[in-house]
């Protein structure tokens, strides 16, 4: 807005409604640039008992539900859509248990309003076959193009050939509830070409690389499940040199997962209820949210080669990667330099509370951060999704949640860790 009127109408609107939609009030700015009485009668109106008008909560959540649809849409891009789904295959996790509950009323409208507008069949017709689907847009999609010859239909936005022409409801009308999980699947569905060229042109390179590193005798072993097939790139170490693949650490608690002392800190669910069943948002994203903090905060990553560990026992904090050999602080989580590593930090007995402690329990410090982020993320959950159906003390396990055990050393030590924690999974206190 230029310095006039305008800006100056808009300021005022501003400060005596902070708590409005700045789009709408820059419109009434501009409409009443040189009409005095029509602003003042919006602002009678505004200040009226009962007044209604679009408020900044609203402007926010709309801002952030463009940003949404601009992911799956005009800002596509198949590698970072890729990284919302295990394994990078969206198409087996859509083709997973999706029922009408699951999916939510909201998704089946939208691929109700979907289908109606790129198939020319009878909603019947449409609807039976997205039930027999259990609710997967892209499944009830792909079976419906096959069935077009047999009822004589055509879909209505492409001719043979040319699946770069469809035209996807979210490009018709932005809805006014945001399905995440529908925007996913029309988004495989707009692409899929490109997609499935990606994952094959991914599966070969890989191909490639592992045939090499067999010839090269540089294939590692997981020393969990010990497949001794697994690409370097494609493991994870502790601070001793131990080697795991993804899916031992996906499938296994990251803190005591080299311990077998504990026992019974995992529940075996059978597979149909392996996803959190959340009804107001994208199933399985509050839980992966969840998982993904928790982990976050256990992990640690090289700076330099980005090989990621897990401290597996009591001892000293100075961390040497055992890849690189880089040296990094375990509590703080920088890196080292190797002439003066130990000016880093506090011995046991020490004076200097300000610096990480040398020496700490893994298992504590462990302890104390995962307590934190879950706090954290639950209290993050709540606010950008109030009616989640998820309890994150239900993912500490029992010794956790019972002991409420801190990282030993002073309160600014314990700061220090908290503050780096929070730090790398981009939470605040």
């Amino acid at each position: 807005m230029a310095d006039s009127f305008v800006e100056v109408h808009y300021q005022m609107l501003k400060n005596l409604f902070p708590n409005a939609d700045p789009d709408f009030l820059e419109s009434i700015a501009i409409e009443c640039e040189h009409d005095e009485d029509g602003l003042q009668a919006y602002i009678e109106d505004m200040l009226a008992p009962g007044a209604s008008y679009p408020t900044l909560e609203e402007h926010i959540r709309n801002k952030k539900n463009r940003e949404v649809v601009s992911f799956y849409t005009k800002n596509f891009n198949v590698e970072d859509y890729l990284k919302k789904f295990p394994n990078r295959n969206p198409r087996e996790y859509f083709s997973k248990v999706k029922t009408a509950n699951e999916m939510g009323k909201t998704h089946a409208d939208h691929s109700m309003h979907y289908l109606t507008g790129r198939f020319s069949m009878k909603a019947e017709v449409l609807e039976s076959t997205l039930k027999k689907n259990k609710y997967c847009l892209v499944d009830t999609v792909f079976e419906l193009e096959k069935m077009m010859p047999v009822h004589g239909s055509h879909c209505c936005h492409h001719a043979h050939g040319h699946r770069h022409q469809r035209l996807s409801i979210v490009q018709r009308s932005e809805p006014k509830e945001i399905n995440t999980a529908f925007l996913q699947e029309v988004a495989y569905i707009e692409h899929e070409e490109e997609i499935e060229d990606y994952l094959i042109t991914m599966a070969i390179c890989r191909e490639y690389k592992f045939e090499q590193a067999k010839e090269q005798g540089m294939l590692c072993q997981c020393e969990c499940c010990f497949d001794t097939e697994i690409l370097a790139d494609e493991t994870f170490s502790c601070t001793n040199g131990h080697l795991f693949c993804e899916p031992c650490l996906q499938n296994t608690n990251f803190v005591y997962f080299s311990q077998a002392k504990e026992q019974g800190m995992l529940c075996q669910l059978h597979e149909e209820y392996s996803l959190l069943k959340c009804y107001e948002c994208f199933p399985s994203a509050c839980r992966k949210f969840v998982e993904d903090k928790l982990s976050e905060a256990l992990i640690r990553e090289c700076y330099k080669c980005h090989r990621k560990f897990v401290k597996e026992n009591t001892g000293c904090n100075h961390i040497t990667c055992p890849v690189c050999g880089a040296h990094m602080c375990y509590v703080c989580r920088q890196p080292l330099d190797p002439k003066r590593i130990y000016q880093h930090f506090v011995g046991q007995g020490g004076s200097d509370t300000k610096k990480c402690p040398l020496f700490s329990n893994a298992n504590l410090l462990h302890v104390e951060a995962l307590e934190n982020v879950a706090q954290a993320v639950d209290r993050e959950l709540r606010q950008s999704v109030p009616n989640a159906e998820v309890d994150v003390s239900d993912y500490l396990p029992q010794k956790i949640t019972i002991a409420n055990s801190h990282v030993p050393g002073a309160p600014e030590q314990r700061d220090i860790v908290l503050q780096h924690t929070m730090k790398a999974v981009n939470l605040n206190l």
